[in-house]
């Protein structure tokens, strides 16, 4: 006859073995970097606006990171401006990036809050935020991402100088 301490304890020592090992499963030591490449309007309507986004993914592993898509949100000068998803598959090499392109959506009214601060003169820099989870291939982790860049004005004829800044932050943004 079996002992019943040896079965009450089964379980639970069975269940702390499946958990320790699927502890280790997709583990990075370091989340991807994402910053803004480029944004540009695809198409307007009244009620809203579609803009084609360009994100890099910077891995800073020593493995591949295997994207299956990603949903992500853009802030310009601290106010939500546009979402996006993609579900573009793409492999990001380690210690490498990739460029994603996706296209985003705003409303009416974010378009217009964007707008009425530049009429007002209240801009004197383009800070932008953008935040959001990558999915990958191989399960169910997500990797949130959260980074922060600034696109600071020059005088006439210069154009703008790229910073980054914020938690995080993100490698300066490409000229």
């Amino acid at each position: 006859m079996p002992n019943p301490l040896a079965r009450t304890a089964f379980w639970p020592v069975v269940c702390l073995l499946l958990l320790a090992g699927c502890g280790g499963l997709g583990v990075r030591s370091e989340p991807p970097r994402v910053t803004l490449v480029n944004l540009e309007p695809v198409s307007v309507t009244l009620w809203e606006q579609k803009y084609r986004i360009q994100i890099r993914v910077q891995n800073p592993n020593p493995e591949p990171l295997a994207i299956r898509g990603m949903h992500y949100s853009l802030e310009l000068n601290g106010k939500d401006f546009l979402d996006g998803v993609s579900g573009q598959r793409v492999e990001v090499p380690a210690f490498s990036d990739q460029v994603i392109e996706s296209e985003g959506v705003t409303s009416l009214f974010g378009y217009l809050r964007q707008i009425q601060a530049l009429q007002q003169g209240k801009v004197e820099s383009l800070s932008y935020r953008v935040s959001g989870r990558i999915s990958l291939q191989d399960g169910f982790i997500g990797l949130p991402f959260d980074y922060a860049g600034e696109l600071l004005a020059l005088p006439p004829g210069q154009g703008v100088a790229p910073t980054a800044t914020g938690a995080g932050s993100a490698a300066t943004v490409p000229p």
